[in-house]
């Protein structure tokens, strides 16, 4: 028989491993493309922890499936949870930068969110 596998958990950690590394690596170039404002701290400082954030949840959902199947299957809503919230930051954020990588990151949330539900009812 085949072996269902998770194609969850191989895009969602790649999306936030290269997501990590652009906005770690290129926090100063982030801002401009994004924001169209000089720097400062309080921009740059919020960048890099999402950055770091990002790297964080890459590693925890790799580590999760790796562990357990299973864990992984139970953590769906958690993983929809998580989803919704960077889903409702990206629009928060949309509203008052209307750039379009912040539409194209709410675009991306909205398909992991499809993606986890999809996954949760065919896997089940």
């Amino acid at each position: 028989m085949f072996k269902r596998t998770h194609s969850s958990a191989v895009t969602v950690p790649i999306f936030y491993l290269f997501s990590a590394v652009v906005l770690i690596s290129f926090t100063k170039e982030s801002i401009y493309s994004i924001y169209d404002e000089e720097i400062n701290d309080a921009l740059y400082f919020t960048l890099l922890s999402l950055g770091i954030s990002h790297l964080i949840y890459a590693v925890l959902i790799r580590k999760i499936y790796l562990f357990s199947i299973e864990l992984y299957s139970r953590f769906y809503l958690n993983f929809i949870f998580f989803e919704m919230i960077q889903l409702i930051l990206s629009v928060f954020i949309f509203y008052y930068y209307p750039k379009e990588t912040i539409a194209i990151s709410i675009l991306i949330h909205f398909c992991f969110i499809l993606l986890y539900l999809y996954e949760r009812k065919i896997l089940k």
